[in-house]
Order: C-alpha cells, then sequence, then structure tokens
C-alpha cells in the first residue's frame, strides 16, 4: 500500500511540476554580451585584462559596477561586481551611462543574449523569445520596462527596457 502511495504522490507532483511555470517557459537566460553567467563566474581582475580599467561608479569598492563604452556598436557596458570581487551581471544598454572616455580596449565578444536579442530589436521579438514578463512598469520618458523571473528562489534576473518599442537595454544578473 505505502509503495502504491509513494508511486501515486510521485505521478501527480510531476503532472504539477509539468504544467506550471511562472513564465510559460522554463528557459531562464543567463547569457549576454558573451558572457553565461550560469557558468564559472570571471572576477574583477579579468574582467579588466579583457578591456582595460573602465570607470568605475560611486559604490567603488563594494557591490559596484565597472563601466565602459563600446564605439564599435555605441553601446554602453555596466558589469556588476560583488564584494568578493566576482562579476554577476551585466547590462547592455544605448542610454550613456559613462563617459566615451571610458572606452573598453576590445570589443565584446557580442551584444546579445542567449536567445538573440540586442539593441534596437522591436517588442514582439522580446515577447515571442521570453514569453510575458513577470512585471511590466512604465518608466520616466516613456521607457517600458519588463523585468523577467521576478521573485525567483534562486537563479537569474533580467530587466530589459524598451524605448518607442524597441530594445535600449537589457540587463542580466546572477547576483542579489
Amino acid at each position: 500500500m505505502a509503495k502504491y502511495l509513494i508511486l501515486v504522490l510521485s505521478i501527480f507532483l510531476l503532472i504539477c511540476s509539468l504544467g506550471y511555470s511562472d513564465q510559460g517557459v522554463d528557459f531562464k537566460e543567463t547569457k549576454i554580451g558573451g558572457f553565461d553567467f550560469a557558468s564559472k563566474l570571471i572576477t574583477n581582475q579579468e574582467l579588466e585584462k579583457l578591456y582595460g580599467k573602465g570607470c568605475t561608479d560611486k559604490n567603488y569598492p563594494y557591490h559596484y559596477r565597472r563601466l565602459y563604452y563600446f564605439p564599435e556598436k555605441n553601446i554602453y557596458a555596466a558589469f556588476n561586481v560583488e564584494t568578493d570581487s566576482l562579476v554577476v551581471g551585466l547590462k547592455l544598454t544605448k542610454e550613456a551611462i559613462v563617459e566615451k572616455k571610458c572606452k573598453a580596449k576590445r570589443n565584446l565578444k557580442n551584444d546579445e543574449t542567449g536567445k538573440k536579442i540586442k539593441m534596437g530589436d522591436p517588442k514582439d521579438k522580446v515577447i515571442k523569445a521570453y514569453g510575458k514578463p513577470s512585471e511590466e512598469k512604465i518608466k520616466s520618458n516613456n521607457v517600458v520596462l519588463y523585468r523577467y523571473y521576478v521573485g525567483r528562489q534562486e537563479g537569474p534576473y533580467m530587466e530589459i527596457e524598451l524605448l518607442k518599442g524597441m530594445v535600449n537595454s537589457i540587463w542580466i544578473t546572477v547576483g542579489d
């Protein structure tokens, strides 16, 4: 009897888990700009070797961002660095978040996510790739913010900002 009950309970839980998804997709994006934040994280020192010192924001040296300008694509990057010196996230944006003098010494491997979303892509392509966001918010200047994987226990978090219906920034992080 106990074996039968365990088997029925196991099948029930399996069926329930297959039918549940907080966003309709099980995929959680971890890739951006040639980095995969689900794999071994690089250190701040490795980041500096790749792109140079760039600039840092006001929180340096605790939970800060190392900022770069990439002129070939006219995009800016903000790498999230934690107190243990690990790079835990990356924001790519068209918004001038740092002076152009903070130029990277080399190009990014790419300027897109694992599902090939990049600056300038239309809203429909984002929805097709990732589904409906967990949260949608209208910010100042009519910027629409899509938040994905909100309320997660562990794993990645992603924000995509749209300006006039086109991707203007993408941020993926595994840091809390």
